[in-house]
C-alpha cells in the first residue's frame, strides 16, 4: 500500500515465528519486511520490543547457548601452572540467546534477544545466502557463489569456510556434529567439525572437515 505521492510500501511477513525466552516471559519473535523485527508478549500480544534498522529480513532464528565454563578461562589456568589441576575451577558464563536475521538489504545480523539491540551485522556476500543454522556452537551458513561459512554468533567474525564453485541455496541441515548440504550443481555434503591442528584420517573418510579443508573462500 501507499499514501499518495510515495511508491509502495511493502508489508510481507516472510519469517516463520519463533521463540524465545526473556525476563518479563515468553516472547515471539516476528519479522515485517518493511518494517522490521519485533519480539512480542506471548500471553498478550504486547510489543516488548522492535528493531526497525533490520528490514527485509527472509529468515529468523535463535542462537541459544546454555551456561558453561569459558574454554579460554581454562587454557589461562592451565597456561599459568602448567596443567589443569584437580578441582580447578573457573568463571562460569552464562546462558544467553542471540536472535540471527538474514535479510538481503541489511545483512546478516545478531540481535540481543532481550532488548533487540544489534550487536553485530555483516553484509551479504553478492548473491545471497541461505537461512543460517546452529551447529556445534556456530553458525553454518550458504552462499549462492560464495561457498559454505562458519561463523560466530557472538560476533558474527567468519571462522572457516569451504568453496566447492556452484554455492549454496537450500538452508543446510544438523544432525548432531554433523551438517548436511546440498550444493546448486547437485553435490550432497556431509560435514564434521574438527578442532584446529586436526584432519581426517584419509580422503575416503565419510565426512569431510570443514577445518581442514584445502579449499578455502573468505567472505
Amino acid at each position: 500500500e501507499s499514501a499518495e505521492g510515495e511508491g509502495a510500501k511493502y508489508l510481507d511477513v516472510d519469517t516463520t515465528p519463533t521463540m524465545a525466552t526473556h525476563p518479563q516471559g515468553p516472547v515471539v519473535l516476528v519479522a515485517a519486511y518493511a518494517t522490521g523485527v519485533y519480539a512480542l508478549d506471548a500471553q498478550t500480544g504486547a510489543r516488548v520490543w522492535w528493531n526497525d534498522q533490520m528490514t527485509g529480513v527472509t529468515d529468523l532464528m535463535v542462537y541459544r547457548e546454555g551456561a558453561h565454563v569459558a574454554p579460554e578461562a581454562m587454557r589461562t589456568a592451565a597456561d599459568a601452572q602448567g596443567a589443569i589441576p584437580p578441582g580447578a575451577t573457573a568463571p562460569l558464563q552464562p546462558a544467553r540467546q542471540v536472535v540471527v536475521v538474514s535479510s538481503a538489504s541489511t545483512g546478516l545480523a545478531g540481535l540481543d534477544a532481550e532488548t533487540g539491540r544489534t550487536l553485530w551485522r555483516n553484509k551479504v556476500p553478492e548473491g545471497g545466502i541461505t537461512a543460517p543454522v546452529q551447529w556445534e556452537g556456530a553458525l553454518a551458513v550458504g552462499t549462492t557463489r560464495y561457498g559454505l561459512f562458519l561463523v560466530s554468533p557472538l560476533n558474527g567474525k567468519v571462522i572457516d569456510g569451504m568453496d566447492l564453485g556452484p554455492g549454496f541455496s537450500e538452508t543446510p541441515s544438523v544432525l548432531g556434529a554433523r551438517l548436511y548440504a546440498l550444493t546448486n550443481a547437485g553435490t550432497f555434503l556431509g560435514v564434521h567439525v574438527l578442532a584446529p591442528g586436526r584432519r581426517t584420517t584419509s580422503a575416503s573418510d565419510e565426512y569431510r572437515s570443514l577445518a581442514g579443508s584445502t579449499n578455502h573462500s573468505h567472505w
